[in-house]
């Protein structure tokens, strides 16, 4: 068969990069390890990249040198993490995309399930068995001996029948209602051996070695022995998503609960959310997660919190000895993460368990290090002293929300905290005035955090302002600060220099952020409200807008007040027809048109092929083609394809307000 090929995937880092490795040293003292612990998580030096499809499921082999991938397209991948390259994809299993993913102990088999269950030969592809039951299944799971596959319903409530060749068979009762949310089968016969009962639609599956089965539904975590099909364990949940049974099938972590199912006995909870849960085939870590609330390992046998990392995903896979993590997202809403992308960290276990050590029992230096930090978060410069003066160090790495290295002196910085900068320098934090990368990055964190005091403190102890690049009144305008503006026009800021691909000017930076302050500042000291943006070749597709234009895209109405009488003529076609779409689509639609219209904006304006009562008619906005028409838009109009608002309309409503608007004979 003809296979579709992965395109080029790899995203090289550098080895050991510490960019991923959320800022950490090369090797960190002990010392360090208090409360950071994401110091112990490392980044591989890849990032998969999957092209358009985007990965929806994740699986290790079960000896761990393969990452077997679901993608959204329903086809299925393998990386080789020995060799760091992609091997095989299938054909297109499943119509809505993989929903789950296996692979047998022998490395033979591959398990995909998107509706109905899909069994593949992992070297060629070639697929040696289709099961189905009837309702839709969203997690498979395969035994640690390969002799028993399990896979789970997600609403079982159709008819419930298995497809194999040769044949069909049918698993219903008189109603035609399933039998079973669990179907369990032997391998490689693939005969059915039972049906599990349990309330609710089976969201996670997972085998102990002691012929225990975990079943995880969103009603209930139940402990199933597979000798005698019979729950020996139960707990009900509340939309519960995720558990996991330790190997020796004693100990169960359900709604990040620990409990101990021999003894009865509860272990430990959290009150914290996870999406999966995995336990590391020696027993010692169970590791769960989610996109929110980020990666937590608690220890295996007590259910004790080890660390919590800012490792966030949406699913995962951990490897069989616990020392990799793969993380998958199903959109682009967490940055800067991408649904088409793969993330894989190192999980150290000796690390993390040194910083749980560290936090129980913290040594002098490190009860110091941790009350400047806090003494920073609050504000408090006398207690800054103290710690300084006790051994914590200055320049320890400070981990940002955006994983990227800084220190404390950046921070503070940041945050305006002049005292405290003081403080810091005065007991060691480094600081090199003269050196071009550090001032900008200081004067950057400055502007951004919007304090002139800071500004000046950096100037005062031999910062120089640059002379020639315009980020710094870019950022503040930006972030809105107006005072920052003034300051740095005082100092020989160029008020209408341009910045990026697109020509912005720090008016144009100002309206984009809707910040009437900033805006009204930059006025008042004279920038040019005429000048247009820049369409370069490197620059998104679009045309040249005023800062007007960007202040619509705000929707900010009183910062498009400040600036509709400064601006360029509205009257002229390409400018209103380039800024239409952005209006139309804006909630505030037909405010900012009856704003604009009465200050002299054509209703008629063409440009980008149409005019705007055709894009309100195509965007089904009626409340924008009833301030067109009310002002006198030409129904009749035609676009660049000879068609009208009419033809272009969906909505009646719509349609009805065009067709009573179309002139009859005799009227102009």
């Amino acid at each position: 068969m003809v296979l579709p090929k992965f395109l080029n995937f790899d995203w090289p880092f550098p080895a050991r990069s510490s960019r991923l490795a959320f800022g950490a040293p090369a090797a960190p003292p002990s010392y360090d390890l208090l409360d950071h612990e994401r110091i112990a998580v490392e980044s591989l030096t890849v990032c998969l990249k999957l092209g358009e499809a985007g990965v929806t499921a994740l699986a290790f082999s079960p000896d761990g040198t393969i990452l077997a991938v679901g993608l959204s397209d329903g086809t299925a991948g393998f990386y080789h993490l020995k060799s760091r390259k992609w091997g095989l994809r299938t054909g297109r299993f499943h119509e809505g995309g993989v929903q789950a993913i296996a692979v047998t102990p022998d490395g033979k088999l591959l398990v995909t399930c998107g509706g109905g269950i899909i069994i593949s030969d992992v070297q060629t592809g070639a697929i040696r068995r289709r099961l189905a039951v009837g309702a839709s299944v969203g997690c498979v799971a395969i035994s640690p001996d390969g002799k028993t596959l399990a896979a789970g319903t997600v609403s079982p409530n159709e008819l419930a029948d298995m497809e194999a060749e040769g044949g069909e068979e049918s698993f219903q009762d008189g109603a035609g209602k399933p039998l079973a949310s669990v179907f369990l089968w032997s391998l490689p016969s693939f005969r059915l051996q039972r049906k599990l009962m349990i309330s609710g639609g089976v969201s996670q599956i997972n085998f102990s070695q002691t012929q225990r089965l975990l079943v995880v539904s969103h009603r209930e975590g139940a402990v199933f022995s597979l000798t005698s099909s019979k729950k020996i364990w139960r707990r009900e949940g509340e939309d519960a998503r995720a558990g996991s049974i330790s190997p020796n099938g004693k100990i169960v972590e359900y709604d990040l609960e620990f409990w101990d199912i021999d003894a009865g006995k509860h272990l430990a909870g959290s009150i914290l959310q996870h999406n999966h849960s995995a336990f590391s085939n020696s027993g010692r870590l169970v590791v769960t997660g989610n996109r929110n609330e980020g990666t937590s390992v608690f220890d295996g046998s007590t259910g004790k919190l080890i660390a919590e990392l800012d490792v966030f995903e949406d699913f995962a896979a951990l490897s069989p000895d616990g020392s990799l993590l793969a993380g998958g997202y199903r959109d682009f809403g967490t940055r800067p993460y991408r649904f088409d992308e793969i993330y894989l960290y190192r999980i150290d276990e000796a690390a993390l368990r040194r910083i749980a050590y560290a936090r129980e029992y913290p040594t002098k230096r490190q009860i110091a290090q941790k009350d400047l930090e806090a003494a920073i978060s609050e504000g408090d410069v006398v207690r800054v002293k103290a710690a300084l003066s006790t051994g914590a160090d200055p320049n320890f790495p400070y981990p940002n929300p955006m994983h990227m290295e800084t220190t404390l002196l950046a921070r503070v910085i940041q945050d305006g905290q002049t005292d405290i900068a003081e403080a810091l320098v005065k007991g060691g934090a480094r600081f090199h005035p003269h050196d071009p990368d550090f001032a900008i990055q200081m004067l950057f964190n400055a502007v951004e955090g919007g304090s002139v005091a800071m500004v000046q403190w950096l100037l005062d102890r031999g910062v120089s302002l640059p002379t020639e690049s315009g980020l710094l009144l870019h950022m503040a305008a930006l972030c809105g600060h107006a005072g920052v503006i003034d300051f740095l026009l005082d100092h020989g800021a160029a008020i209408d220099n341009r910045w990026g691909d697109q020509g912005q000017t720090s008016l144009m930076s100002a309206a984009m952020s809707g910040s009437a302050d900033a805006v009204r500042m930059l006025l008042e000291r004279g920038a040019n409200a005429t000048l247009r943006s820049i369409v370069s070749p490197g620059a998104a597709a679009g045309q040249p807008m005023s800062a007007l234009g960007y202040a619509i895209n705000s929707r900010n109405v009183e910062t498009i007040q400040l600036l509709i009488d400064t601006s360029p003529d509205l009257t002229e076609t390409d400018l209103f027809a380039a800024l239409s779409y952005d209006i139309i689509r804006n909630e505030r639609g037909p405010e900012l048109l009856q704003l604009l219209i009465a200050h002299g904006a054509d209703p008629n304006a063409r440009g980008n092929g149409g005019a705007p009562l055709i894009r309100a008619s195509k965007l089904a906005s009626v409340d924008c083609v009833a301030v067109l028409l009310a002002h006198g838009a030409d129904v009749n109009m035609k676009d660049d394809d000879g068609k009208t608002a009419l033809d272009w309309s969906t909505n009646p409503e719509i349609t009805k307000m065009l067709i009573a608007a179309i002139p009859k004979t005799g009227e102009s």
